[in-house]
């Protein structure tokens, strides 16, 4: 009988998370979180897709989930600038035999044409498999743009193209899952969640003089977990498992539109920069949101520093784990399904609402 405490199960790295020195110090990185999950060479046959897989945490995501012997798929809007990505992985690794496939697949993520057409391309080429998808791509505090679909750029980017991807691989999705390894979402969110709650009466900030860059993140990045919410409560009975996350902060091309007044000030601050993550540190939540056994026995949930965390505490600080209660509200999970299906051109099925 294993001694292993609920507590550790769903916090097992909380010990290195108390007292972060910076990059590449004792938190764990996603190769680590494979390794300890007891995956490494372990889900030969499987299928995962991860979006986003030219910079930052999508290619750490990849290198950590085609060590599990999966098959992994990887969108790129660059195919010259995915090869050079595939190539790095596969020279960083000396035991590729018996390895998965590593294949790139073309997908803008504010098109989405593009991304009916990648995710059929998928279906197509891994025999209508999957098991697992990693909603990693997304931008931040973009100038005001709406895409060829009339779409805001992050909320297209962020949130609408994940959800056509996901009701597009749906029936591979359902026909993937076993009892051993259920089918999984992997929504990542962000901490940016808290600067708005999803906003379904103007997703696209029609209203004149209505758009502020961060509102529009934080409400597509609401969006994101009110998508896993839903999707956990009304698929986890039929195979699906799915969750959201704060993969934490990492210095990547996400920081683009930030002030430059803004990212000089949190590279003097000690505790910001004490709290920083390499790339390969925070892909670590996500992969362990993909290979842990216990997600594939529970979902719904909301997982920062690869533990589960509650509810933002009142008076809570920037740094303080948790996530805002408008996220796991119902009847708001509902509204963002139905106004994200009338967006994408997605009919609702009659069993999933109400």
């Amino acid at each position: 009988m294993s001694s292993t405490s609920p507590k550790d199960l769903y916090a097992p790295y909380a010990a290195a998370h108390t007292s972060p020195k910076g990059p590449d110090d004792a938190r764990p990185s996603a190769l680590q979180i494979v390794r300890d999950a007891g995956a490494k060479g372990k889900l030969s046959g499987q299928v995962m897709l991860v979006t986003g897989c030219t910079s930052g945490l999508g290619i750490e995501t990849a290198r950590a989930l085609w060590a599990t012997g999966a098959d992994v798929y990887m969108t790129v809007r660059d195919l010259e600038r995915g090869q050079k990505v595939v190539d790095e992985i596969k020279g960083s690794v000396d035991d590729v035999e018996g390895r998965g496939k590593l294949e790139l697949v073309v997908m803008q993520l504010d098109n989405l044409e593009s991304v009916r057409k990648g995710a059929e391309e998928v279906v197509e080429r891994s025999g209508g498999r999957m098991n697992a998808i990693v909603n990693n791509a997304g931008i931040m505090a973009t100038p005001f743009a709406l895409t060829t679909d009339n779409h805001e750029s992050q909320l297209a980017t962020n949130h609408l193209s994940h959800f056509l991807l996901f009701h597009t691989l749906l029936p591979s999705l359902l026909r993937s899952s076993t009892s051993s390894f259920p089918s999984r979402i992997i929504a990542v969110s962000s901490m940016g969640h808290r600067a708005s709650p999803f906003l379904p009466k103007d997703p696209n900030f029609t209203a004149p003089g209505s758009y502020n860059p961060w509102a529009a993140y934080g409400s597509s990045k609401s969006a994101n977990a009110l998508f896993a919410n839903y999707v956990d409560r009304v698929y986890g009975p039929r195979g699906i498992r799915a969750l959201s996350l704060h993969p934490g902060g990492i210095s990547t091309g996400l920081q683009k539109h930030m002030p430059k007044e803004v990212l000089e000030g949190f590279a003097k601050d000690e505790n910001v920069r004490n709290s920083m993550k390499s790339p390969a540190q925070g892909a670590a939540t996500q992969v362990w949101g993909a290979v842990a056994e216990e997600w594939g026995k529970r979902g719904g949930v909301w997982l920062e520093d690869c533990q589960e965390c509650g509810e933002l505490p009142e008076g809570a600080g920037m740094g303080d784990r948790g996530y805002k209660g408008w996220i796991f509200d119902k009847a708001r999970e509902d509204e963002c399904w139905e106004v994200s299906c009338k967006l994408v051109g997605v009919e609702i099925e009659k069993r999933e609402i109400g």
